[in-house]
Order: C-alpha cells, then sequence, then structure tokens
C-alpha cells in the first residue's frame, strides 16, 4: 500500500507536468513553436542523464534514489511553478527532465527488491494501477490547486513522507526509539 501511494503521488506529479508544461508555456508568452522544441529537448537530455546518473548513483539503494531525486523534482516544480519566465520554465523542465530520467526503473527495481517472490507478479499489478488513478485525477487536482506545477510539487513533495512512513510507525509512542518486532531473549540470572 505503502509503494503504491507514494507511485501514485508520482504519477500524479509527472503527469502533472508533463501534460501541463506546453500549456504553461504558451500562458506564459512563449512562441508557438517553443513548447514543440523544449519537449524534444527533453527528450534527447534524458537518455544522456539518465544513464549517468544511474551510473553515478549505482551504489545508492532504490528507495533512498527515489527519496532524493523526488525532493529534486519537487523543487524543481516550485521553480516552475513561482518563475515567471519562459527562460526560466524551459530551463527548469529541462532539468526535471534530467532528474526524471535517473529515476527510471527505479520503482519497479524497489517493488522487485521488497515483494515475496511468489507474490511479485501481485505486488507489480497493485502498484501499476498508480497510473491508472492519476491518469483521471490530475486534470481535478490542477483545478483544486490552482495550477498544475503546484499539483506536481505537492505530489513530489509527499512522496519522502510516503516513502519513510514505516520508519515512524515502529517507533515507542513515548521515548521515541524503535521497537523491535523480534522479541528479545529472555536473560537468565
Amino acid at each position: 500500500m505503502r509503494l503504491t501511494a507514494a507511485g501514485t503521488a508520482f504519477a500524479c506529479g509527472s503527469l502533472a507536468v508533463l501534460l501541463f508544461v506546453p500549456y504553461v508555456l504558451l500562458q506564459r508568452g512563449a512562441p508557438a513553436w517553443l513548447p514543440g522544441l523544449t519537449l524534444t529537448g527533453a527528450a534527447l537530455v534524458a537518455p544522456l542523464t539518465g544513464r549517468l546518473g544511474r551510473r553515478t548513483l549505482r551504489g545508492l539503494g532504490h528507495e533512498h534514489v527515489l527519496t532524493l531525486g523526488t525532493v529534486a523534482l519537487g523543487a524543481l516544480a516550485v521553480v516552475m511553478a513561482l518563475g515567471q519566465s519562459v527562460a526560466l520554465l524551459v530551463a527548469g523542465y529541462l532539468a526535471w527532465a534530467a532528474v526524471d530520467s535517473v529515476l527510471q526503473g527505479r520503482w519497479p527495481a524497489l517493488i522487485a527488491e521488497v515483494a515475496p517472490e511468489a507474490d511479485r507478479p501481485r505486488w507489480f499489478a497493485f502498484h501499476g494501477s498508480s497510473w491508472g488513478i492519476a491518469q483521471p485525477a490530475v486534470p481535478g487536482l490542477v483545478a483544486l490547486t490552482g495550477g498544475a506545477m503546484v499539483t506536481a510539487a505537492g505530489a513530489f513533495l509527499l512522496i519522502p513522507l510516503v516513502l519513510t512512513a514505516h520508519r515512524h510507525r515502529d517507533r515507542h509512542p513515548r521515548t521515541g526509539r524503535r521497537t523491535s518486532s523480534r522479541s528479545s531473549p529472555a536473560r537468565t540470572e
């Protein structure tokens, strides 16, 4: 459930950016040809940055990379939401595409890592529903928040909280210390 909730937030953030960047560019006064050129530039940059990023981050765990990466995506969405210039929006989107390319494949890899082998097909299918939930939800979320990039920023910045929620669940309510799920052996003296 935790991974699917985080995956749904990721899908909402990604779709908010991908679906609305052309519109936001035109809304800010970009020439009609610029959205297409911007999307083409991102498509050319992403394979290179994805490959370089995966090499650089090879030693980090999938959950750690997803946490850091979604914070970066959220920060870039904030830049795209607040910056009013066309140049800043284009630069923010190209940087967003570069970071996003590094995260490609991390969600399935994380699921494969944590799911019991016999249940992996169900875990993948359940997690895959994230995109099916996000696709019809994004236009409504954008309407509610008043902006696509605001929606994206909120969704991306929610992900680290969801991913790390399990760490806080196992803490003792009074002391804040981690509780062990295994019972400790009794000491005999």
